[in-house]
């Protein structure tokens, strides 16, 4: 089970040199009754942010959070680790559960939570955010419902654009030679990514990228720079749906 804590966009990894919170929590009666998790305070927002994952084993657990102190000290990603290396995406037509709780006295006392169940692992995994307004914790909610019911992974679905085109950059630019890649990555990086890079992924629309090929036009773009920066912003959408 997997639990974060994030900004609205994107799932975070804690910055470097951030403090953590470690600590193991039984569970009895379940199949994965050990939960590790981690948890640190965001520098820039002062939210207390969380990962979580569950195990059938303690020792198990206890790697998992050594392996996370080490990734948050070297500054690194920590936001793809889990138990499976090759993790699956919930299938299309998953069951979410959800629910909002309200916890008194807190700067943003609505915590959201959604909950899943791997058809392979059989694990329940989780994603939650905390917000100051009920209504926003139901939007946020809603979100995911909407990503999950096209059999989108939750965590993709509130990742942004730039953060999930440079995770999977050499997916999409594969089969390609590099006469073909570096302007493919050029357009990527000074078009793609200004324009479109702040959205969930789940929010890129044919509205959207008209109008961000309308602007990139008035700015002067030739029809060859606009159709490599096209075609890279296609080739990540499309491993997106893949990865739905």
């Amino acid at each position: 089970m997997t639990s974060r804590d994030h900004e609205h966009d994107a799932p975070d990894s804690p910055p470097a040199g951030v403090k953590l919170w470690c600590d193991i929590e039984e569970r009895t009666g379940r199949a994965a009754p050990f939960r590790a998790r981690i948890r640190w305070r965001d520098p820039d927002t002062k939210r207390v942010k969380s990962m979580s994952d569950s195990f059938d084993k303690r020792r198990r657990a206890e790697r998992w959070l050594d392996q996370m102190r080490r990734k948050a000290a070297a500054g690194e990603d920590i936001s793809a680790i889990g138990k499976h290396p090759n993790e699956i995406q919930p299938p299309i037509g998953v069951t979410l559960w959800c629910d909002i709780e309200e916890r008194d006295g807190r700067a943003n006392p609505y915590r959201a939570r959604v909950r899943w169940r791997d058809r392979v692992g059989s694990d329940v995994r989780s994603m939650s955010e905390a917000f100051e307004d009920p209504d926003e914790a139901e939007g946020w909610l809603e979100g995911l419902r909407e990503a999950a019911a096209g059999g989108l992974d939750p965590t993709i679905a509130l990742m942004n654009l730039a953060d999930y085109g440079d995770r999977n950059m050499q997916l999409a630019l594969r089969g390609l030679q590099t006469k073909t890649t570096d302007p493919y990555r050029a357009g990527w990086t000074k078009r793609v990514v200004p324009s479109l890079g702040h959205l969930p992924v789940r929010m890129i629309s044919y509205g959207a990228v008209d109008r961000a090929i309308v602007g990139w036009i008035d700015d002067g773009c030739g029809r060859s720079t606009v159709k490599n920066s096209l075609a890279i912003l296609v080739r990540v959408m499309e491993q997106a749906v893949r990865d739905a």
